[in-house]
């Protein structure tokens, strides 16, 4: 079971539906162990579990930079390929 309220590090932020998107790791999670474990790994596919929608409207929720720190929150911590956003900013410590 992972977090409600997670800190993760943008790793990617070019969304090709240009949805404003975020491809990102959490601190205790890696994400290369997790793509090789699956063969046709797609990043940005419906299986990608390292991606997050913003939270916000676009005019509120600025589009992170890549290695910036968000806060990653999980409606439904038992499926952590849906109902997945972030919320842009500098944040240094986890929440549960």
């Amino acid at each position: 079971m992972s977090n409600i309220i997670d800190i993760g590090i943008v790793r990617d932020n070019i969304d090709p539906l240009g949805f404003g998107r975020i491809r990102y790791s959490t601190y205790n999670e890696l994400t290369g162990e997790v793509e090789r474990a699956k063969e046709n790994y797609e990043p940005w596919s419906r299986d990608d579990k390292f991606v997050a929608q913003p939270l916000l409207p676009p005019t509120i929720n600025p589009i992170p930079e890549e290695k910036q720190s968000v806060m990653i929150l999980r409606f439904d911590t038992n499926k952590d390929r849906t109902n997945v956003f972030y919320i842009p900013g500098p944040f240094t410590t986890t929440h549960d």
